[in-house]
């Protein structure tokens, strides 16, 4: 994970004492003194011998160094954006605010930005090995890893505050204050924690240097990261069209592919269900009925209810495949379906 350091300017002033000038002036008035000679008196145009003139060496002025910047890693894709931007990441599964004049760095579910003060970045996990792994851990440990990732290297420590809900995009997560050092600069920020529908984690944090005004992030960052916040939108999301086939989702030949597998496929069929409702747009209600193996798959069957409908009805769900859903014949959508992709 890239991080990145904001290093701060130090101005160091020399000063120097020109105590050789007092010294020879003193030294060659102890020298007229010691020879003894007399000097002749000639009323106003009398000149006493003066001492050898001393002129003082240019004081030196230390160059201020310029401001380091890390140079982010190769792989990466940097750009500035010059005005407020709605920005998706490569993989196309999130679109969120960036503000104007911030440097973008990204790589495939992943994407940062920054200024001389605040740090935002995010990350989408979508591979369903990382989806199950992160999905059996506490949002906390979540929360922890990363700080530790962020952390690393930086000399410092960040701590993690109590748990808070919060909502992005409509779907509920996690919040945590995070306060600390990194790289011997006093930094707070937020960092949120969004399992989504057992297809994806979202990892986003924001970090303020307090280093120029301690107030840095109360006064500033926070309300600018809650305007990311509001802006995110999870872009995995089939658009719900009616299919063409009669004999789509009734038939163990045409199931209806969510995917997921043993971890997350009955959940994405909740997920599907949701969105599924009767030709007139009546609330539907349903029922599990069993697993069945076909072929190299394995097809799990629901009875699917709605008013006025004289018998449930039978759909057949493919766990092991997806393929992007539709409605079957006989129903109609509330919503697109929140997962898919992008």
């Amino acid at each position: 994970m890239q991080t990145m350091n904001f290093p701060h300017k130090k101005t160091v002033t020399t000063r120097i004492a020109l105590c050789g000038f007092l010294l020879l002036i003193i030294l060659a008035g102890c020298t007229g003194g010691i020879t003894g000679e007399t000097l002749e008196v000639v009323g106003e145009t009398d000149k006493t011998p003066t001492g050898p003139t001393y002129t003082p060496s240019v004081t030196s002025t230390r160059t201020v160094r310029p401001t380091v910047y890390v140079q982010p890693t190769p792989t990466f894709t940097e750009f500035t954006l010059m005005a407020d931007e709605m920005v998706t990441s490569i993989d196309r599964s999130y679109t969120l605010l960036v503000p104007s004049s911030f440097d973008v760095i990204e790589t495939y579910g992943y994407l940062d930005f920054h200024d001389y003060v605040l740090f935002v970045f995010s990350e989408m996990y979508s591979y369903p090995d990382d989806v199950e792994y992160l999905y059996g851990l506490s949002d906390e440990s979540i929360a922890i890893d990363h700080l530790s990732l962020i952390g690393r290297g930086g000399g410092g420590g960040l701590n993690l505050g109590d748990p808070y809900p919060v909502m992005v995009d409509g779907v509920e997560g996690t919040g945590f204050n995070v306060s600390g050092t990194r790289y011997d600069t006093p930094e707070e920020g937020e960092i949120v924690i969004v399992k989504r529908n057992h297809i994806e984690v979202l990892v986003i944090m924001a970090l303020s240097s307090q280093d120029r005004y301690e107030q840095q992030w109360q006064d500033y960052d926070q309300a600018l990261f809650q305007e990311v916040l509001d802006s995110f939108h999870f872009n995995r999301e089939t658009p719900c069209t009616v299919s063409a086939s009669s004999a789509y989702g009734y038939s163990q030949n045409l199931p209806i592919g969510v995917g997921g597998g043993d971890f997350a496929g009955e959940t994405l069929i909740e997920v599907y269900l949701s969105s599924l409702r009767g030709p007139d747009g009546q609330t539907i209600t349903y029922e599990y009925i069993d697993s069945i193996p076909y072929d190299d798959s394995l097809l799990v069957r629901y009875n699917i209810s709605y008013s006025g409908l004289s018998a449930p009805v039978e759909l057949f769900f493919d766990i092991n495949n997806f393929t992007n859903p539709m409605a079957p014949v006989g129903f109609s959508c509330f919503s697109d379906f929140e997962f898919g992709l992008p």
